[in-house]
């Protein structure tokens, strides 16, 4: 309940994720500028109350916030991690919830080591899941840092990224 409080008290949107429903608190439009508007995101009309959300499992929490706030949140989450991918969000899970967990899970149920996987990202919330598998590609509009950490980087998505990369290591 701290980002919700923390959002409530300082004014800035926020995303819920719980189990079964998602949640929206935006007294500043920033959801509804960048999720709906900028990133064409169609389901968030359907949000549910609030309260609901708050009463199931929270997965996931989207604060609004500079980076430079982030740091001062965090430390009063140390359960939680945050994986910034746009300048004016990060998404705030459980530690140990990320995508780097999820496709060694992956992995393991389809029965292939993560050396034979391929990873595709562009922000902070895809660090783990690039540093996990056998190649890291890096879109060409990641952030910096990832960039650093990818195996390759390849052209944005907008520029056929996934295909290039894909023709670059043979796979089609």
């Amino acid at each position: 309940m701290t980002c919700v409080e923390d959002a409530k008290a300082k004014g800035y949107s926020l995303i819920v994720v719980g189990r079964r429903d998602v949640a929206v608190l935006d007294p500043t439009g920033d959801v509804d500028r960048i999720f709906r508007q900028m990133l064409a995101v169609k389901n968030l009309g359907q949000a549910a109350p609030l309260d609901d959300v708050l009463q199931q499992d929270i997965l996931q929490l989207t604060p609004f916030f500079p980076a430079e706030y982030e740091l001062e949140l965090m430390s009063r989450l140390p359960q939680c991690v945050s994986g910034r991918w746009h300048p004016e969000f990060t998404d705030i899970t459980a530690n140990g919830a990320d995508k780097g967990k999820g496709i060694l899970a992956m992995a393991r149920h389809e029965g292939f080591a993560p050396a034979h996987t391929i990873a595709f990202g562009d922000g902070g919330n895809d660090t783990t899941m690039i540093l996990q598998v056998g190649v890291g590609i890096a879109m060409g509009n990641a952030i910096d840092d990832l960039k650093r950490q990818a195996d390759y980087v390849t052209s944005s998505v907008d520029e056929d990224g996934i295909m290039n990369a894909l023709r670059h290591f043979k796979v089609i």
